[in-house]
């Protein structure tokens, strides 16, 4: 009997272990996902659904309004272009400068022909447009094609915003938008500019509403004053746009469910259309727009209930053994991979899963002593990489890349910018004198000295052999001098003490402004160099500023 009972726990134990391993899990997971896709597959729909169909939905419209929205803002731009175009004319501006200048009898008979000719080509090339006009600045017309064009379509604040650039401008006209483009011709004086005029056909904007319109929906243009502009239903032009869309005009893409233009439930979004106060706006009605949501909820929900009946708890069983471990291992992946080495696994699973945590929370910490130890060896690089090891003062290299970046930035602020150019008179007399380890003790110092003396927004840098290099920033000549003065004497008063000994040292400065003409690093630093080898040509422990070609 106990022998019997022994076996049977033995098999249990057994059985027991092959269920915690991960495989067993898996195929058990699989055997039930084989038998009820439907279960699993509508637990996860209901519980997204909505918000997922709805987003979808959302985007479709969005993106429908959008595309309308930037055809029509493509439009205004490509007319706005075409008035540049139309205005550059060398032919059209000769003949307005002609009559402008007092051209009288035939001859202004025939500059008035020419012009006329020139917009009667652009209106037969040109079916964007209704017709051309140009006029002066008192609104009095040279020219128009149609002759009646001008009709109440100028008015004289429109003249006087109008500059070199195109503006366009909605005029009040009743149902259709009437809309014009106007520029000031160039080269011609402020005083007495003239005007080229072009009216917009207002056609393609409405055709362009209809073009891949959704199923069922509406779209309309209202201008800043709410008036419908254009509409795809011209049995709706005359409605008063719902209140309730005033939600959309302040962002562009959102969307809202509201009392449309046809008295249902819509769901709309709007969009700016460039180069005028103008919003399209695209309505759908919500039946239809969520009629697959409203089906395909009904049929899940129904299946959802009957299976989750049959399944609830061995789904619950399967989620605590095997989905929730895998997506906390999945959240702290995500987080070791966002920058956040060492986190750790907090839940602690049986069998081969356990395992795996285990190893994958000691994998975590080693990747976070990893990371800190490269972290450690590459700032020490850095630093190498930018430090002259004698001085430790910045090297070459930094003070070549800093000095360009800050010219960049210069140039852009206006800010002037100065450098230093420094050497060691008599360096070599110095070396063979006191020797070279006294030499180098000499260069470290002089490091610290010109560190000490100027600001923490300056930088000193040891140029090469016994040359240093020091940018000024917001420094003008002036200023520049004043500094290379202060740390030429700041030097020249430093007892270096060398084997028991007191030496002192001095220094040629030459000091380089950036401006206009000298904007790049390499003459910047060459007109240093020319001003310090001018200090050391006038006899040493002197500053000198580069003032022209007569220093090199």
């Amino acid at each position: 009997m106990a022998e019997t009972a022994r076996k049977t726990h033995t098999i249990g134990d057994k059985l027991l272990g092959t269920f915690q391993t991960i495989r067993m899990r898996v195929l058990a997971l699989v055997i039930i996902s084989v038998l009820t896709p439907s279960l699993l597959g509508g637990l996860l729909a209901i519980r997204h659904l909505d918000s997922i169909l709805k987003e979808q939905v959302y985007q479709i419209l969005s993106r429908n309004a959008e595309r309308h929205a930037l055809h029509l803002s493509q439009w205004f731009a490509n007319r706005v272009s075409d008035v540049r175009a139309f205005t550059s004319s060398y032919l059209l501006n000769e003949d307005v400068s002609a009559l402008l200048s007092g051209a009288k009898g035939q001859a202004r008979v025939r500059y008035l022909a020419s012009i006329d000719r020139y917009l009667t080509y652009l209106l037969e090339d040109n079916a964007s447009f209704t017709g051309f006009a140009i006029v002066t600045g008192d609104g009095a017309r040279l020219a128009a094609q149609p002759e009646d064009i001008l009709s109440d379509i100028v008015s004289d604040d429109f003249l006087e915003n109008l500059g070199t650039d195109p503006k366009i401008l909605e005029l009040p006209n009743g149902r259709l938008p009437r809309i014009i483009v106007g520029q000031a011709l160039p080269g011609q004086p402020e005083e007495g500019r003239v005007f080229f005029i072009g009216s917009l056909n207002p056609e393609p904007i409405q055709y362009s509403l209809y073009n891949d319109l959704p199923n069922h929906s509406t779209a309309y243009i209202i201008n800043e004053r709410g008036t419908i502009r254009g509409i795809t239903d011209p049995e709706l032009f005359e409605k008063q746009i719902p209140q309730n869309t005033t939600g959309l005009l302040s962002t562009d893409g959102r969307t809202l469910e509201y009392m449309g233009l046809t008295g249902e439930k819509v769901v709309g979004t709007s969009f700016a259309i460039e180069l005028l106060p103008w919003r399209l706006i695209l309505e759908t009605p919500r039946k239809m727009a969520f009629l697959p949501l409203t089906y395909f909820r009904g049929q899940l929900t129904l299946m959802t209930v009957i299976l989750s009946a049959i399944l609830l708890i061995p789904a619950l069983l399967l989620a605590r053994t095997i989905i929730i471990p895998l997506e906390e291992l999945s959240r702290v992946a995500r987080s070791i991979r966002s920058g956040k080495p060492g986190t750790q696994v907090s839940i602690n699973p049986r069998g081969e899963l356990g395992e795996f945590v285990a190893t994958f929370n000691r994998m975590s910490s080693s990747l976070k002593m990893s990371m800190e130890e490269v972290q450690a060896i590459n700032n020490q690089l850095r630093v190498m990489s930018i430090t002259d090891p004698l001085t430790g003062r910045y090297n070459r290299r930094f003070i070549n890349d800093h000095i360009r970046r800050e010219l960049k930035l210069a140039q852009r602020t206006g800010q002037p910018v100065s450098v230093l150019m420094i050497d060691l008179d008599n360096f070599k007399e110095y070396n063979d004198r006191h020797g070279h380890i006294a030499g180098d003790e000499a260069l470290r110092k002089l490091g610290d000295v010109l560190v000490d003396q100027v600001r923490e927004t300056d930088v000193v840098a040891r140029y090469g052999g016994e040359e240093f290099l020091v940018y000024l920033s917001h420094t003008n000549t002036e200023g520049a001098r004043q500094v290379a003065e202060k740390l030429r004497e700041a030097v020249e008063q430093t007892s270096f003490s060398l084997k028991g000994e007191d030496t002192r040292i001095t220094i040629s400065v030459g000091v380089a402004t950036a401006h206009e003409e000298v904007s790049t690093y390499e003459d910047l630093v060459d007109h240093a160099d020319k001003a310090m080898y001018r200090a050391k040509a006038e006899g040493r422990n002197l500053v000198q500023a580069f003032s022209g070609p007569d220093l090199s």
